[in-house]
This record gives C-alpha cells, structure tokens and sequence, in this order.
C-alpha cells in the first residue's frame, strides 16, 4: 500500500507559507488578515507535526531495523539446528546398528565418511586403536578435538560414543 511522502508534504506547506505572508500586502477587509494569520498558526502547527511524525518514522525505520536483525539471527539459529538434526538423522541408524552387534562383526558408519585407515572394522579394533589413530579417526568423523595429554580410552570412548558402539574401556 503507497504511504504518503511527508517530506514531500513538509516542502509543499514550507513553500505555503511564505505564500500566505504575503496575504497581509493585499488590501482585504479585516477579517480576512484575522483569518490568513490564523491559517499561518495552522501552517506553523502542522509543520511541527510533520516533523514530529518523520522523528517517529525514522524511530520506527529503526526498530524495523533491529527485528530484522533478531529474525536474520533466528533464520541462522534454525539453520544450525536443522543441520544438528539432520547430522542426528545419520547418525541414528548407525549407532542402533552398532549398539545391537558383537566384537567382531563390521561397525557402520555414518554416509558420507569414507572409512579407509586406521578406521576400525569392528568393535574389537576400536579398543585397539592408538593416540594418533584416534586423533585420525575422529577428526574425520568430525568430532570435537580433545585436549593434549587426554589418555588413549577417552579417545576411543569418545569414537565409540559417537557410533553407538556402548564400550567400556
């Protein structure tokens, strides 16, 4: 829907008055010099009007603004939880997979990884692993890194965790 333009509006009645001063130069009766004053008090009021009116405008541009701002925030938000839930959707089958098997049966993993070495192929091999295989393993499972001097069973829990494989270590 069109809005009026109140600058536009400002300019036209600014222009007015200064045609309306010069009213009291014409010969008129007097009544009519009572009238064009009272109308250059109108004028002056509505300026003052109009320009309280573009204050709030330019206040409301603002808000606008900043709700902008909060919903780009919250679209962004969104977006990582639709990916978190999307990452759990892959992962899901694969860790009820891997809770149900034995030691040695082939682990499963999530799509998209591709399992070359040192990935293990069972549960046996994860609780074999090393430092630096699972260092290997869970970046590129994309996992957290853990902190230098974490011991070799948390890493592998942590690998194991992830997978839905429920091993002690």
């Amino acid at each position: 829907m069109a809005q009026p333009n109140f600058n536009t509006i400002h300019e036209a009645l600014v222009g007015l008055t200064h045609e309306v001063d010069l009213f009291p130069n014409a010969m008129g009766p007097p009544q009519l010099n009572q009238d064009i004053q009272q109308i250059n008090l109108n004028i002056g009021q509505l300026l003052g009007q109009n320009a309280q009116i573009n204050q709030q405008i330019g206040h409301i541009n603002q808000q606008i603004g900043q709700i902008n701002q909060n919903l780009d925030q919250i679209n962004e938000n969104i977006g990582e939880i639709n990916q978190r839930l999307q990452d759990l959707e892959d992962v899901l089958p694969v860790r009820l997979y891997n809770a149900s098997i034995s030691l040695d049966n082939p682990l499963l993993y999530p799509p998209g990884i591709a399992i070359v070495d040192p990935f293990p192929n069972t549960k046996a091999a994860l609780r074999e692993l090393t430092i630096a295989q699972c260092t290997a393993v869970a970046a590129a499972l994309g996992l957290a890194p853990v902190a230098p001097g974490t011991i070799v069973a948390d890493r592998r829990r942590q690998i194991s965790d992830h997978l839905g494989c429920a091993m002690r270590f």
